[in-house]
């Protein structure tokens, strides 16, 4: 409420995972594969923003708007990996029957801070900026051994941590040249996390991090949308065609929901208003309450201000 809103998302994440497959891919019983995996995941994140009932003005032709937080994850997996060698495959696929199994318990957290702000001018140009510092830690202990006849032929175990951080900028711009059209350009960052692999050939258990940068650039428009506002002008460029503005949002509002590639605005659910965007019941009302919540909010702003 009043010129800041706060917004927290908690997460949690329960996982389990049993499978097996035939992994010679041939007519011979001679391999099974069976990975068994539990993972559990809690996340947390906290924004804060300005109210949109309040936005950040400089000056007559500038507004900003900016978003500021802080990400926090925790998550432990454990997982196994077994290879059966079957009596059928002996001699042709391997020299005897036994089980190779892989078993890894891994603990991983990580936290983020984060920051984006963007400059409208004249409403028609947006220029954006915005930085996340990401911190991860991965820890794994892993075992390996190869059991034939019920006696272990070979084992191995060991433990091993990585940390992992990272600067991630991102900057945009977008201009709105003209009703429905937008030209836009952005370059962004990207970071993921190294770590360790349950099944992997010696010296290749732990993996590196990866980044990429995101170029980007284009144009976002509606070639209907742009004849309707115009009226659907001759080679003179005269409108030959006068709607209402209530006239014009409908179409908008068809073209939105996609319905010129469906050919219709039908859906299975004709009870439900709305067309292909289905509306739950009591949206009126819900949207009603939040209306009011916003202008009372602006004549807060208002009156501070």
């Amino acid at each position: 409420g009043g010129k800041l809103d706060f917004t927290s998302i908690t997460s949690f994440t329960h996982t389990d995972v049993l499978e097996t497959s035939d992994f010679d891919f041939s007519a011979l019983d001679g391999i099974r594969r069976l990975n068994e995996e539990r993972h559990d995941a809690i996340t947390q994140e906290l924004r804060i923003t300005p109210s949109a009932a309040c936005p950040l003005r400089l000056g007559r032709c500038a507004e900003a708007r900016w978003l500021a937080g802080v990400f926090f994850y925790t998550a432990e997996s454990a997982r196994t990996a077994a290879n059966e060698f079957r009596p059928g495959g002996v001699g042709i696929i391997a020299p005897v029957a036994g089980t190779d199994t892989f078993q890894g318990d891994f603990d991983d957290y990580g936290v983020s801070a984060f920051g984006q702000a963007t400059v409208t001018l004249f409403e028609r140009l947006e220029l954006g900026a915005g930085l996340r510092f990401d911190y991860e830690s991965r820890r794994a202990a892993l075992s390996r051994a190869f059991v034939s006849g019920g006696t272990t032929l070979t084992s191995s175990a060991g433990r091993d941590s990585e940390e992992f951080d990272e600067f991630l900028p991102r900057f945009d711009v977008a201009w709105r040249c003209a009703r429905g059209v937008t030209v836009y350009g952005l370059a962004a960052k990207g970071f993921k996390a190294g770590g360790f692999n349950l099944d992997a050939p010696a010296g290749r258990i732990a993996f590196g991090p990866e980044t990429s940068w995101t170029l980007e650039a284009g144009a976002k428009a509606s070639l209907l949308a742009t004849v309707i506002a115009k009226g659907h002008p001759d080679s003179e460029g005269d409108p030959r065609v006068t709607l209402s503005e209530a006239e014009k949002r409908r179409v908008y509002a068809w073209l939105d929901l996609n319905c010129p590639y469906y050919g219709t605005s039908d859906s299975n659910y004709r009870e439900l208003r709305g067309c292909r965007q289905q509306l739950p019941a009591g949206f009126a009302a819900m949207m009603k309450d939040v209306l009011q919540k916003l202008a009372g909010q602006a004549s807060t702003c208002k009156t501070q201000s």
